[in-house]
């Protein structure tokens, strides 16, 4: 599967998993993909049907316009690939600080409604996140 995608540059680093910027081979839209190595799905929604719980947890909480859509996911040699929306010129919250400085407070006040919203909606479908930091967080 991973042969439908050309994949082009880094896009961040986590301690489970790599972001690349991939372009799909066919006419379709770019995309992130979330490389993880098998060895670190450690925790399955459902291990007969081999779906990670991260990639439960994101399909009940797709309704929310904050939070970045799952277009599919799938195994491959030893990883599990996570392909979703790329926002384009999107940052992390932390690489934008640590370049542009502190948002100034009208931008804070946006940014962090838009999260308190994200929030709440993962929270009535049953989800909560856990590790809310600014390197998940994009602007």
């Amino acid at each position: 599967m991973t042969d439908r995608f050309v994949f082009k540059s880094s896009l961040g680093q986590g301690a489970f998993g790599h972001v690349f910027f991939a372009e799909p081979i066919e006419d379709e839209a770019t995309v992130a993909i979330k490389v993880v190595p098998k060895a670190l799905v450690c925790r399955w929604a459902d291990p007969e049907k081999r779906v990670p719980l991260e990639v439960a947890l994101l399909q009940k909480v797709q309704h929310a316009q904050e939070v970045v859509q799952l277009d599919e996911h799938f195994f491959e040699r030893s990883s599990l690939y996570m392909v979703m929306e790329l926002i384009p010129g999107a940052i992390d919250l932390w690489d934008y600080t640590s370049k542009v400085g502190n948002l100034d407070s009208e931008d804070a006040r946006s940014v962090f409604r838009q999260l308190v919203k994200a929030v709440s909606e993962c929270h009535a479908a049953g989800v909560a996140h856990g590790d809310i930091q600014l390197g998940n967080v994009l602007v």
